[in-house]
Order: C-alpha cells, then sequence, then structure tokens
C-alpha cells in the first residue's frame, strides 16, 4: 500500500482552510485569507481549491484521502452542496468523509499536543449542532463524553455583544475582550440570573420572566437581533455606533461578559478534568482565542498542563479534519513533538529579490540580518519582519510580524494610528525569550502561541510600557529557540543591545486585512502604512526620507 496521505479542508462558509498531513506530521497549513487576501473568506468555489491546492504545491497524486471539517455541510446543507458534490467528482480515486465540528477542533489540538492521554474541550458559537463538546483522548483515538446543544452557545452571546459595542461579527471578539480591561463586571448578575450549571460541564440559559419570547431558549440564539434586545432591555444599555463614543456603562458590561466566560470555561474544564479523571486537558474552538479565560483556567484549576495549538478557531478545522482522519480512522501513529505552527509558503531569495525589484525599491542584504533589525528596533524603528512560512493561526509568530521596541509607551498609539489604523484601545503582544519570561511576567509556564493573559510584574511594567494593556495584562508569546531559530536570535540581539529580552510583536498586516502571505503582499503594507523599514529573509528595505 502507498504511503498515506490526508487533505484536510475546512470552512465552507468561512475561515477557509487547507493542510496536508503525512509520515505523522502537519508538512503544509495555510488560510484561505492570506491568499485571496479576503478576511475571514470560506471556500465558495471549485477554482479557489484548485488555487490553493496549486500555491501550496501540493502533490494530488500522493494524496490518498480527503477529510473535510463540518459534517453536516460537506453531506445535507444546500448552500454547500453543489461544491462537496464537485470535490467528489474532481478527485474521484481519493476517500472522501465529512468530520463533525467538533471532533476536528477536539483532534486539532489533542494530536498537536505531545499528550499521550488528555480530556479534550471545545467551546465556539455552534458547528453541527453543538457549542461544546468535552472528550477523552488517548493514543490515536478520541472519544465524546459529552456536549451542550447549540441553542446554548457562548460563543453566540459574545457575538451579539460585539454587535453591542458596535463591531459587528464573531471576528472581532477579540476587540470587544480588549473592552473588558476598562471595565467592572458589575453586570454579572445578570448572566448568572439565566444561566443553570449543570453536572458534565453542561449548561442551559433560562429566562422566563422575559415575557416578549414564548421560548427563551429559541429566542436567545436562534437570532441574534433578539439577543441583542435581550441584553439592551435588560442592562438599560444602548447599541453603539461604529464610531460612537463608548460610555463607562459599556465597559462594564463587557468586563462582565468576560468574568462570566472565565466562570463557565473553568466549569466546562473542571468537568472535562472529572469526568476524564485526568490531569491534563486540551482546549480548541473559538472561545479558547480568550487568553483573559485560559488564563482564569491556569490560576484557579488543578492541573497539570493545559494545551491549545494556534489555529484554535475555525481556522484550523482543516488541522483537525486532517489529523481526525488520519490518526482516529486511519489508526496510524502519532508523533510526539512541539507543534510548530510555522506551516504555510516560503520564498527563495531569487523570489524575493525579483519582487523587490520589481516595486523599483533600494535594498541591502544583511550577513547579520538580526543584529541590523535589533538595532533598527533600538534606535526606534518600526519594522516589518517577513521570514520563512506562514505561521497559522490569528496571531503573528514571529514570521509575519511588524516589531518595535516594548521601551516606550507611545509606541502603542503610533502603531495603532499610523501603522494598523485600528481602535486606540487595542493592546499589543510582547514576544519574550522563553527563558526570561518569569522574569517579567506571572505567568509559569510557556505560552508559545500568544494564547495566555498574565500580568505583567509591577516592577517591569515602566520598563514595557508599550505592551501593558490598561490593566497591565499582556497576551505573551514565550519564543523558544528550538521553534524558531531565527525571531529567537533577533530577541537575543535586541537584548544584548538594550537589556531587555522582549519586542513588541503584532501581526503583519493594516487594519482589517488578513496577515500578509507573500513579499508582494509585505511590500504593500509597508509601502501604505508607518513601517519604517521591511526586512525579507536577509533583505532589508528602509523607507527614502
Amino acid at each position: 500500500m502507498s504511503a498515506i496521505t490526508v487533505l484536510g479542508v475546512g470552512g465552507f462558509l468561512h475561515d477557509g482552510s487547507i493542510s496536508v498531513i503525512q509520515g505523522d506530521e502537519i508538512t503544509t497549513a495555510i488560510e484561505l485569507e492570506r491568499l485571496n487576501r479576503s478576511k475571514h473568506s470560506g471556500w465558495k468555489t471549485p477554482e479557489e481549491i484548485l488555487h490553493a491546492i496549486q500555491a501550496l504545491h501540493i502533490d494530488m497524486n500522493a494524496v490518498t484521502h480527503i477529510a473535510w471539517a463540518d459534517e453536516f455541510l460537506f453531506y445535507h446543507s444546500p448552500k454547500t452542496r453543489k461544491l462537496a458534490e464537485w470535490v467528489r467528482k474532481a478527485f474521484p480515486n481519493k476517500i472522501q468523509i465529512g468530520i463533525d465540528h467538533h471532533m476536528c477542533h477536539l483532534a486539532s489540538s489533542f494530536y498537536a499536543s505531545t499528550f499521550e492521554q488528555a480530556a479534550l474541550v471545545s467551546i465556539d458559537g455552534k458547528g453541527d449542532m453543538k457549542s461544546v463538546a468535552i472528550g477523552h483522548g488517548q493514543g490515536n483515538k478520541i472519544s465524546l463524553i459529552s456536549k451542550v446543544n447549540s441553542c446554548y452557545s457562548l460563543g453566540r452571546l459574545w457575538n451579539a455583544t460585539n454587535s453591542i459595542m458596535g463591531m459587528p461579527g464573531y471576528q472581532n471578539s477579540g476587540k470587544t475582550m480588549a473592552l473588558a480591561a476598562f471595565g467592572t463586571p458589575k453586570y454579572l448578575g445578570f448572566f448568572l440570573d439565566f444561566t443553570k450549571f449543570l453536572e458534565n460541564g453542561m449548561f442551559m440559559f433560562k429566562d422566563r420572566g422575559y415575557e416578549d419570547a414564548h421560548d427563551f431558549d429559541q429566542m436567545l440564539f436562534n437570532s441574534k437581533q433578539l439577543i441583542i434586545r435581550y441584553i439592551c432591555d435588560k442592562i438599560g444599555i444602548e447599541p453603539r455606533d461604529q464610531n460612537g463614543s463608548i460610555s463607562q456603562k459599556h465597559f462594564d458590561f463587557v468586563a462582565s461578559l468576560q468574568a462570566f466566560t472565565n466562570m463557565l470555561v473553568k466549569h466546562i474544564i473542571k468537568a472535562a478534568l472529572e469526568l476524564t479523571g485526568l490531569k491534563k486537558v486540551c482546549m480548541a474552538g473559538g472561545v479558547a482565542l480568550n487568553g483573559l479565560a485560559n488564563m482564569s483556567v491556569l490560576e484557579n484549576l488543578e492541573m497539570e498542563d493545559i494545551f491549545i495549538q494556534p489555529a484554535t478557531g475555525d481556522t484550523g478545522l482543516s488541522l483537525g479534519a486532517s489529523y481526525y482522519m488520519y490518526h482516529h480512522i486511519l489508526e496510524q501513529p502519532r508523533q510526539f513533538s512541539i507543534f510548530s505552527p510555522y506551516l504555510g509558503k516560503s520564498f527563495s531569495d531569487e523570489e524575493i529579490e525579483l519582487v523587490i525589484k520589481s516595486y523599483g525599491l533600494s535594498f541591502s542584504k544583511e550577513e547579520n540580518v538580526c543584529h541590523a533589525a535589533a538595532r533598527l528596533i533600538a534606535d526606534e524603528k518600526i519594522i516589518g519582519w517577513f521570514q520563512g512560512r506562514d505561521e497559522m493561526g490569528p496571531r503573528s509568530l514571529g514570521n509575519r510580524s511588524i516589531l518595535c521596541t516594548p521601551e516606550k509607551a507611545y509606541m502603542k498609539n503610533n502603531i495603532n494610528q499610523n501603522v494598523k489604523h485600528r481602535e486606540w484601545f487595542r493592546p499589543f503582544a510582547p514576544a519574550v525569550l522563553e527563558e526570561h519570561a518569569q522574569e517579567y511576567f506571572e505567568i509559569n509556564r510557556s505560552s508559545r502561541y500568544m494564547l495566555f493573559m498574565p500580568k505583567i510584574r509591577p516592577e517591569k511594567i515602566c520598563v514595557i510600557p508599550a505592551v501593558a494593556h490598561t490593566d497591565n495584562t499582556a497576551r505573551v508569546q514565550t519564543v523558544l529557540e528550538d521553534l524558531n531559530p531565527k525571531f529567537y536570535r533577533l530577541i537575543k540581539e535586541f537584548h544584548k543591545i538594550t537589556g531587555i529580552p522582549i519586542l513588541l510583536n503584532t501581526s503583519f498586516n493594516d487594519g482589517g486585512q488578513p496577515i500578509v502571505h507573500s513579499p508582494g503582499d509585505a511590500i504593500e503594507c509597508f509601502l501604505n502604512t508607518g513601517i519604517d523599514c521591511l526586512i525579507i529573509g536577509d533583505y532589508l528595505i528602509a523607507k527614502r526620507k
């Protein structure tokens, strides 16, 4: 029998992605938005799928199986039936299957972890009629233990709140979360009044006192507009216009939702640990992007370890689909190693130089590009840093990053206003050498994918003010040399120059755009924003004064 190679595809409706697993490891993965430059886009046409396969140089002759995330959408949905049928006909010699949405989430985290056995938790808006799934992973097998019906959805509560805050769309939950730091949880009782915490990690939303809806369950989670009306009536809050001011009541409401989220996530994970009798947990789903809730779990539950892979939202469904097919269905052995998110496409020196010259830009090729970049950052320059393969997931982890010094508080406003062109309240992440993380942050573990938000140690806030949020939390990335040697060397060089082992790291994109994918994307962003210098590979480009 020929070697097994699985192509995973996720995101029929939004957050499309594609991945390949071969020889026990994910060899390729990328989001559709990086290729078509349309944020959060899903697969709509056969041509998009073919283009992605060609762009990533995927050898379809070697592919033996195709795994599609979202079982219902693959087999039954009128919205996606034609595309699914095309896939089946276009690759008739491949074994194809649609896999449950939440099983894909669970698989994406468990099989990417180094755990032989773990409790598994997925929490998101909804998928295949569930908003929460609790499972057990052992070896190469996953089993479902408990689930929550999609009419009770924490993810959809956040989606409605995003609209109330004038930032509609589930993808804006990170923006909304940033506002929690400006408020106090005065309205936590509002959420607790209509929530019943049940056994096995389940919960229900009930409020029979709400006379405008004959069935609160269906009202609350089948119509976002009714959720919004319910919240606004109960709290006495008005939806905010996109460019309107944010009142203290808005801040307090979001702070209350965050406090409620912390409680509910802890309830679910605590149940998962008790149901499995284990001390390690793998978490996935869009809610797992909430670094404050993840930090609350770390601080308040007794467990040995937690793992969350970087593409934990729906962009990671293709990872989960390919993993589940390869390990669970085909019973192929696992590889227990640190998960690398650098799975996209890289570009050769020849390709990079050709693109730079096509823009008529002056450049130099640096012998020690990490030292040159560190010196520029120490001189308070903002640089675009483009190296190797794209990171998988919504966070730039050192290959497609905008970087600057964390020492100057004004850098936060400078990048928000002049580079990212986004809201004033958005914080930035510190990328810290992993061995120095505990010197600066109140965290006793790695945070390699920016999914935990600890407090900055009080004595260090004045040292790195540009990465301190208003509540002195920070979405930390601990940088491991073995995982990203070049990014590690850059921070090491900055440490030698300044004594600080940290850089401010934000995604390489303008506001509202996908993270850059190609050298051309990087140059366009560089030319149209306040980035001072661009480094692609070992090539340095500075703006003309």
